[in-house]
């Protein structure tokens, strides 16, 4: 059975998949999939997609409990409006504050890990608890979440009072630093970075010194403002295009530097043999099977 469930709010993603796993339903959850790759044979089983139209936000002093279907760059204008600082590094950044948490997206010094003071999480079993900082097990590009089956209903952010111009103004700084370097996904056909930062390096300076930034694969290519992004560069691109090209992108860098490069994009639907076992380990949608 492949079918997509959209939910707008966490009382109603809490009665969806609580319904779906009662039922025997193992299901996938996704946000506004900004750093994922679903695979051209599609994926057959349930997907639930976790998203608001506008930002659902209740302020408790310097503390926001949002939805986690909001979309993170509405959530950091809004601290922005509120004056409170913590989340200027999250201006423009695609994707639901849930998987931002999920993946402990950040950049510009910061990541959600510095910002997330708790996550409300609903496991397998039907049950909603609290996860705080320690429990969600913030790394490098994960959390706890990764790792032990769970869907995000809501995130509580633990942010400070400031100045609002100054917050304003850092704010449109890195918003126009991320335009000017990471591709519009409006505009530019992307799964979002492509690969994690190796310990103590940075991936796109490896692609680019391997001499792999000026690859193509079919109808993707690399971007050629940033390494890290691959980008579906003519109609008719498809995700073994890019995945291909991901593929030949590592060789170039493990030939070059002996170091082997993980994705950070995030693998859904039957690639076959395509993707090597340690990516199929590594970065493939987890099913949530029920309890």
């Amino acid at each position: 059975m492949a079918a997509v469930v959209s939910v707008e709010s966490a009382a109603l993603a809490e009665r969806v998949c609580s319904l779906l796993l009662r039922e025997g339903v193992p299901l996938v959850v996704v946000g506004r999939g900004s750093n994922l790759l679903v695979a051209d044979r599609g994926y057959d089983g349930v997907v639930v997609r976790i998203l608001a139209c506008e930002p659902e936000i209740i302020r408790e002093g310097g503390m926001l409990d949002v939805f986690a279907g909001s979309h993170t760059d509405d959530v950091a204008r809004c601290a922005v409006e509120l004056g409170l600082t913590g989340l200027e590094f999250a201006a423009g950044l695609p994707g639901s504050l849930g998987a931002a948490v999920w993946g402990n997206a950040g950049g510009f010094g910061s990541d959600m890990s510095k910002v997330t003071d708790s996550a409300c999480v609903l496991d397998p079993g039907g049950r909603v608890s609290w996860w705080d900082s320690a429990a969600l097990g913030f790394g490098y590009r994960e959390s706890a979440l990764q790792h032990k089956p769970g869907i995000l209903l809501r995130v509580r952010l633990r942010l400070h009072s400031a100045d609002r111009d100054q917050i304003r103004r850092r704010w449109e700084a890195i918003l126009q630093e991320r335009r000017s370097r990471f591709p519009d996904w409006r505009q530019r056909a992307n799964a979002g970075c492509f690969f994690r930062n190796p310990p103590g390096l940075h991936a796109a300076v490896l692609i680019e010194r391997s001499g792999a930034r000026n690859r193509s694969r079919g109808g993707a290519r690399v971007w050629e403002r940033h390494a890290g992004f691959i980008i579906g560069e003519r109609p008719g691109c498809t995700a073994a295009d890019i995945l291909d090209l991901g593929l030949q992108i590592a060789q170039d860098v493990r030939r070059h530097f002996g170091v082997d490069l993980l994705p950070e994009v995030r693998f859904l639907g039957d690639f076959g043999d395509l993707l090597p076992p340690r990516w199929r380990a590594w970065s493939c949608v987890k099913i949530i099977e029920p309890a």
